[in-house]
């Protein structure tokens, strides 16, 4: 056991552990799948270290009202409440698979993969307004994507919870990513008519 905390880290093994484990059913921990959570470590580690510098750029601030928000800013919104609405019934229901599984799709495929890159060119190019307006955004999802992963892989998501600047609160944050509140679904983000636009537009790319 220690040899495979050696080799694929700490937080993998547990992320497996979890993925892995469904209601009656034996755990194996095969190499591909220890391999394909520490890729997704390294996935979400990458994403935070792309991150951290454009959050730096300015103290981060509420979100903007709706109607000031992208297409995409609605959508990653409203998809991170509905992950976290689902991730909190399926640990509720002991389905600890299930919330390892949800979290995961939209950490990688939704945030890494698509949001991200959509941002880029608000982030890099964008006027003052719309880069601010994706800083918050990408701000308010990457930390409620660190709550949810911490019960799956509480050391790389304190490590990097702790080096991200956070928007100021009352009452204060939390020291320590462990005593913050596991995120919930926020009726006001959602927005379907957003996610039906975008999942058009995710498909149509990924055919071509």
């Amino acid at each position: 056991f220690f040899d495979l905390l050696d080799t694929y880290g700490t937080d993998a093994v547990r992320f497996t552990y979890a993925a892995l484990s469904a209601p009656g059913s034996d755990v194996a921990l095969a190499p591909g799948r220890l391999e394909g959570s520490r890729a997704f470590a390294n996935k979400i580690w990458n994403a935070a270290r792309f991150a951290r510098p454009h959050l730096e750029k300015g103290t981060l601030t509420a979100l903007p009202a709706k109607e000031q928000l992208s297409e995409a800013d609605r959508w990653i919104l409203s998809r991170c409440s509905r992950v976290a609405a689902d991730a909190n019934e399926a640990l509720g229901n002991y389905r600890f698979d299930e919330a390892a599984g949800v979290v995961y799709h939209f950490a990688w495929h939704e945030l890494c993969d698509w949001y991200l890159e959509m941002i880029k060119p608000a982030l890099f190019s964008g006027g003052d307004a719309s880069a601010q307006t994706a800083r918050a955004v990408l701000g308010h999802v990457l930390d409620r994507v660190l709550l949810m992963l911490h019960p799956f892989m509480p050391f790389i998501t304190e490590e990097l919870w702790q080096s991200l600047p956070q928007a100021a609160s009352t009452p204060p944050r939390p020291v320590s990513i462990a005593l913050a509140t596991f995120p919930v679904g926020e009726p006001e983000f959602h927005d379907p008519v957003a996610e039906s636009a975008m999942q058009m537009v995710m498909e149509n790319v990924t055919v071509r």
